[in-house]
């Protein structure tokens, strides 16, 4: 054998188990020549070599070390490779027997969380949110209450400054820690994700995520537009989550 096939048919010898059906059924080709390894993309939705698309029936050499995604979705291993195509220097020790002539990919298959979820999550997380403005409402007004004139304007002026950092702290932290969401999202068992590498993201990600969608308020009827978009998007992906490169996808 010098190719193996890459896609969703069972008769691939890398299988690709997608839900959301963006990979083709074969949607790559990876073969040897001169002791090089090449990638033939056939597919419908692009092959990635490190983030950036292969033209459509072309051919890239590719070193190990590159990231390789399907449909910019899946990430194929370089092991998945290698075992299955190794090269002429390599010991035939070094070679996994395939079974049933098909080799299971192993990643979990990503499926991108629902508009349905996700308006759950923000439901919720509007209801958590309100619960902090109240008891922050109070406390700024037990303080200011105290020989003040100007009790009314000092206790809007302070308590929305005060909750517009607590507001990008909630989402910010929540979503780069170990569970990947606010406390909505984790109660309907959705994440936030990089969309390129489908990795959690970083503090500095997430607060470009929350600025984006910010950003988005501020023009009129965008706002709703973009939270209505991942009905209608291929990754179900609002337009902060597009500014900001995110997804966000059912927990396994």
């Amino acid at each position: 054998m010098n190719q193996i096939k890459i896609g969703r048919s069972s008769a691939c010898d890398v299988v690709i188990a997608d839900a959301n059906s963006q990979v083709s059924r074969l949607h790559a080709i990876i073969e040897i020549r001169n002791n090089q390894y090449y990638i033939i993309d056939q597919s419908t939705n692009g092959t990635f070599i490190n983030g950036i698309a292969i033209p459509n029936n072309s051919t890239l050499p590719i070193n190990n070390g590159d990231i390789i995604s399907l449909a910019d979705e899946v990430t194929v291993s370089w092991l998945d490779i290698t075992h299955l195509l190794p090269l002429q220097n390599k010991r035939e020790t070094e070679v996994f027997k395939k079974e049933n002539n098909a080799h299971t990919f192993s990643n979990p298959t990503i499926i991108y969380a629902s508009w349905g979820s996700r308006l759950g999550a923000y439901i919720l997380d509007c209801f958590f949110i309100g619960i902090i403005f109240a008891i922050l409402f109070l406390g700024v007004g037990v303080y200011f209450a105290i020989d003040n004139n100007n009790l009314l304007e000092d206790l809007i002026l302070y308590t929305y400054g005060i909750l517009f950092i607590i507001i990008w702290l909630y989402y910010a932290i929540l979503e780069s820690g170990s569970n990947q969401g606010t406390w909505g999202k984790q109660i309907v068992k959705i994440k936030v994700v990089d969309v390129s590498t489908n990795t959690p993201i970083t503090f500095a990600h997430s607060t470009g995520r929350f600025f984006s969608r910010l950003i988005i308020g501020f023009i009129p009827l965008f706002n709703l537009l973009d939270y209505l978009a991942p009905l209608w998007t291929i990754k179900k992906q609002t337009w902060h989550d597009n500014m900001s490169s995110c997804a966000v996808i059912e927990k396994h």
